[in-house]
């Protein structure tokens, strides 16, 4: 049932521009943030205790923000169906590249790091 779900999400995203399917992964993040109190419960702790000078007004809003986040990266990974290569060539940027080619080229492997 749930596979069926987020193919017909993706199939949705797919059909929306980008702008439009990140604010409905936001919509998405921020709908989970407000549904799933367990977690943000726990995200809402977590950031207590990493930064303890956070009133909890702060760190509900910053949990509120990575619950959005999240939901706006899961559309985006949705959405991947629809992406051509030139569409990833744009919104990807590779530094070192001619690295990984040279140990290719030597029969090596290579450690990609993203960030």
């Amino acid at each position: 049932m749930t596979g069926r779900i987020l193919r017909v999400l993706s199939w949705i995203l797919c059909k929306l521009p980008e702008r439009w399917a990140d604010r409905v992964g936001i919509a998405l993040g921020t709908l989970a943030y407000h549904l799933d109190g367990k977690h943000r419960k726990q995200a809402i702790r977590n950031l207590q205790m990493v930064f303890p000078d956070w009133d909890s007004r702060k760190a509900k809003r910053v949990a509120k923000q990575v619950f959005q986040h999240f939901g706006k990266t899961a559309a985006r990974f949705l959405r991947a169906p629809a992406l051509s290569a030139e569409d990833v060539r744009r919104s990807v940027r590779c530094d070192g590249l001619e690295l990984i080619h040279q140990a290719l080229e030597e029969g090596k492997g290579a450690i990609l790091i993203t960030g």
